[in-house]
């Protein structure tokens, strides 16, 4: 184990630093249905040309929200290998950049740069266990269906720690990447902040929590509250129609269950194979209670409920978001919003709708949303 001072030093050595490979990927119609299929959106500028054309957009689109889909790190790479007896062993793991093994096995030789090898000095000092807590995003405009979106490597920005957390004693790390189209022409700005700790056991973890921790038959416990009377369809009901906004408009809210199904179909839509996401054997071993929403669908959902309440004609300018307690299988999530700020901006309105969403251990997400609308 390095001394305190040594092991600062060495981790504040890789501030500033923003090597790796850039990345690329096309907006892909099917990952566009798949996700707003797991997210129940049924926003017509992303499936329905004719509504998309009479849209601000001309044309159809993606969720802005699905920036991080297009070429998110943590995809499945097959490892392949020969036993004694001459047999074929293959083994499909998570990401090149958070796995070793598969690192090991990159034919290309990639150098994935600052960012992960500061992930595998943490990772080397017992801080294993990752979790996204922030994220604020600036959209400059939404990606076209077929379109090849390019985003550079990751800067780091800031460390922080050591802190406590409920997963163990752990690191913030605040890293930031540009996207950009084909043309190099800005698309919009990610900045994330992820918490490497060191993952406290499983079972004191549970046992810690056990009045809060969801399972499929209730709340584990406590007391249940009475559920609600819920009408269930496929189809949705129609939106509110779009009129004058003032401040203290409250948004309708929206309820989901936090089934497995959604969390891991949610993961997979939006192409992310982190195992915390899908493999509740592995969330376990990084100090959860089960697997959890990533952040693409919290994020969608914010996304959803804006556009849900504001219409077609809405455009996501900015979005900003804290992830609290995380969205354990098996519970439910609450969304809330309010409009508090109102500002006419030529032939549109801008609007900043703070947004919260609430399921049984606390807050889930902390968000604020910038969006205009037609005037």
């Amino acid at each position: 184990m390095s001394t305190t001072d040594e092991f600062t030093a060495r981790l504040q050595a890789f501030v500033g630093k923003g090597e790796g490979p850039t990345t690329s990927g096309v907006v892909d119609p099917t990952v566009i249905t798949r996700l707003t299929e797991a997210l129940g959106d049924r926003n017509p500028v992303y499936s329905d040309p004719s509504a998309a054309e009479k849209s601000p957009h001309g044309e159809i689109v993606a969720p802005v929200t699905a920036l991080m889909s297009w070429t998110v790190a943590a995809k499945p790479l097959g490892v392949f290998g020969v036993d004694e007896a001459g047999r074929e062993h293959f083994r499909l793991e998570a990401a090149p950049n958070g796995s070793a093994s598969a690192r090991a096995a990159d034919p290309n030789g990639v150098d994935w740069g600052s960012s992960f090898e500061l992930r595998e000095f943490l990772k080397a000092e017992g801080f294993v266990a990752p979790a996204v807590t922030n994220g604020w995003f600036e959209y400059e405009r939404y990606l076209r269906p077929g379109e090849r979106v390019v985003v550079g490597p990751f800067t780091i920005d800031e460390i922080v720690g050591p802190k406590r957390t409920g997963l163990g004693e752990g690191y913030f790390i605040t890293q930031s990447q540009r996207v950009t189209d084909a043309e190099g022409e800005l698309v919009a700005v990610i900045r994330q902040r992820i918490l490497r700790a060191k993952p406290v056991a499983a079972a004191a973890a549970t046992e810690e929590k056990a009045p809060s921790v969801p399972t499929a038959g209730g709340t584990a416990g406590a007391e249940e509250a009475p559920a609600p009377t819920v009408e269930w369809s496929t189809e949705r009901r129609p939106g509110p129609e779009p009129g004058a906004v003032s401040v203290g408009d409250t948004l309708p809210a929206l309820v989901v269950e936090l089934t497995p199904t959604v969390i891991v179909a949610g993961a997979i839509a939006s192409q992310d194979w982190a195992p915390v996401h899908h493999d509740t054997g592995f969330a376990r071993k990084m100090g959860h209670p089960d697997v959890f929403m990533n952040i693409q669908m919290s994020t969608g959902f914010v996304g959803r409920l804006i556009t849900d309440w504001a219409g077609p004609g809405a455009l996501i300018e900015a979005l900003d978001i804290r992830l609290g307690v995380p969205n354990y299988a098996y519970d439910t999530m609450t969304m809330t919003g309010e409009v508090t700020a109102v500002e006419q901006v030529g032939e549109r309105v801008r609007l900043t709708v703070p947004v919260v969403a609430r399921n049984s251990r606390g807050v889930h997400i902390s968000s604020t949303v910038t969006l205009t609308v037609p005037a």
